[in-house]
């Protein structure tokens, strides 16, 4: 599969994904408060409407008790004049307006504030509100008590009280509420439907007679209900409250099919977005994969040309990032190789100095080629891995390609090692460790430039031979004079019969196939015949290999 590919896969996996879920996610939530919202708001108008309601006729009781309080020793000779002035005065100040009767024993009218008489006066009534004074009469009574006024219009509620003198009823005080006032109360919330009914399931008041059934009471998939319900013609949500005693009940319904209507809308709303935005990640993710990948594969193409021999493949790449480093340090390493080539062919071969400058020349391109083929596939798992493998390249072209320079100090020549063991380690992962302890601060002394990274490269290559993992273990310190660097691997390790070849390959002079013997030979052309390398190995063992330098101060 193509890295294009991978990056585009990716865009998908870690762009259109989260976006996905981030949209299901913010569309249930907004159903879901959609719902909550409106049960909220239908429970708070059920509980501020019975609380008004509750208030109303507690006024009219206690306006009742009072009355018959100051009525029992008038009740004869009723100041008609008096009483309805402080009876209306009280009635103008309630939001619930009513029809007021005094009447006596025989239910006859005593005063009134209206003409009309109301039907349950004429009848022998032992049931109903009077019912309820003569057996109690030292409680106000509020109960249902529909009466026709005429007009199409009624009063609905009774509220009632005996007139005592002692043990004896002497009349009755009742207030008839309109069914028009009650009405007016309910109509400030429109917006909901509004039932107002007895403990028995009678209909007091209800702004949609669609809930009432032939009987005028609530209908059977209405009673008793509450919480979401599903009737036939539509969903609704149904809160109610409870006054006087569980004799009056409120319910506020609230129809809800239309938040499932606005909803489905929203889905399919959603739908299409998301099959707009797949089709623009679509286009994006190809447009970023092909202009990303664009300038790797330029590097790559690059390094293999280098592989092939052909140094004249030069990169031109403008992107103002790290690949433009890249391709700058690559640039500038075929133009430093071409040249030392040329230096090479004029200086004598057997001059000290051109042999040190070949040895320090040669640079593995297949490291180049294998690091650029990882971070092909770590910019798709981990860009910061990615950037971090970048940097390290770069440090190790831009070490590698100054020439200026034969000796470098320890520190100097650690840094580069450092950048090279970090990329192996990306490489490999945990299959590869490697530690670095440097004593007696020798990290200020002088070694020959690339010195440590071959030993590194030949432990890496031949070590691991199919082993699970592989350690490296470097140790730099001064000993009487003389720098000692242990390069120390727990790889297969090799036969005795395998070191004393090696040994013999390092004491041939012209024998530059290995990287062993080049920083052997690059050692003795500096410094002389008695540093170099010495290589202890056993088979399942491990390798050590011992670098020995003169002691310089830089």
């Amino acid at each position: 599969m193509r890295f294009s590919e991978q990056i585009r896969r990716s865009f998908f996996v870690y762009a259109l994904i989260p976006t996905l879920l981030l949209c299901v996610g913010c569309y249930i939530f907004l159903y879901s408060m959609s719902y909550i919202a409106q049960t909220k708001r239908n429970e708070q108008n059920t509980q501020v409407l019975a609380s008004q309601l509750e208030s109303e006729l507690n006024f009219y009781e206690i306006k009742a008790e009072e009355l018959a309080d100051l009525l029992n020793k008038e009740i004869s000779h009723l100041d008609e004049k008096k009483w309805y002035e402080d009876i209306y005065t009280f009635m103008r100040q309630r939001e619930l307006q009513c029809n007021f009767y005094i009447f006596d024993t025989d239910y006859k009218i005593l005063m009134s504030n209206t003409t009309l008489i109301p039907e349950y006066s004429t009848q022998t009534y032992n049931w109903g509100i009077f019912k309820k004074m003569r057996l109690e009469p030292d409680t106000a009574w509020t109960m249902p008590n529909r009466t026709y006024l005429g007009h199409d219009k009624f009063t609905i509620l009774s509220i009632g009280k005996a007139i005592t003198q002692g043990e004896e009823i002497v009349g009755f005080i009742v207030f008839d509420i309109k069914e028009d006032s009650l009405k007016n109360m309910v109509g400030k919330n429109s917006q909901y439907n509004i039932m107002i009914t007895d403990r028995h399931k009678n209909i007091i008041l209800t702004t949609n007679e669609s809930f009432k059934n032939e009987n005028g009471k609530v209908r059977n998939d209405l009673a008793d209900e509450t919480g979401y319900l599903k009737l036939i013609d539509n969903d609704v949500y149904i809160s109610r409250s409870t006054l006087f005693q569980e004799n009056l009940y409120v319910y506020t319904i609230s129809f809800i099919g239309f938040l499932d209507d606005l909803l489905r809308m929203g889905f399919l709303f959603l739908l299409i977005m998301i099959i707009v935005l797949l089709g623009a990640l679509s286009f994006a993710a190809k447009k970023v994969a092909n202009d990303k990948t664009k300038v790797i594969d330029k590097i790559v193409k690059g390094i293999e040309e280098v592989q092939r021999g052909n140094l004249e493949t030069y990169l031109d790449i403008k992107t103002q990032d790290e690949f433009e480093f890249i391709a700058t340090a690559y640039n500038q390493m075929l133009e430093d190789i071409k040249a030392l080539i040329e230096l090479n062919k004029e200086k004598a071969r057997h001059s000290i100095q051109s042999e040190i400058k070949q040895l320090e020349s040669q640079f593995n391109p297949h490291f180049i080629f294998n690091t650029l083929e990882m971070l092909r596939y770590t910019m798709k798992l981990d860009q910061e891995t990615a950037y971090k493998i970048i940097l390290n390249l770069s440090s190790i072209l831009r070490y590698s390609i100054n020439g200026g320079l034969s000796e470098v100090t320890i520190e100097e020549d650690l840094g580069y090692t450092r950048s090279y063991l970090e990329i192996q380690q990306f490489r490999f992962h945990e299959r590869f460790a490697y530690s670095i302890d440097v004593y007696d601060q020798a990290e200020i002394y002088k070694v020959p430039k690339l010195t440590i990274q071959p030993l590194i490269e030949n432990a890496i290559k031949y070590g691991f031979n199919n082993q699970k993992k592989l350690t490296i273990k470097i140790s730099i310190r001064a000993v009487e004079e003389q720098l000692v660097i242990v390069v120390y691997d727990d790889g297969k390790g090799m036969s005795a019969g395998k070191v004393a070849s090696i040994n013999e390959i390092l004491h041939t002079k012209g024998n530059q196939h290995i990287g062993l013997y080049n920083v052997h030979r690059r050692i003795q052309l500096m410094y002389g015949e008695q540093y170099g390398l010495s290589i202890i190995s056993q088979l399942d063992e491990g390798t050590v290999i011992k670098i020995t330098l003169p002691l310089l101060n830089s």
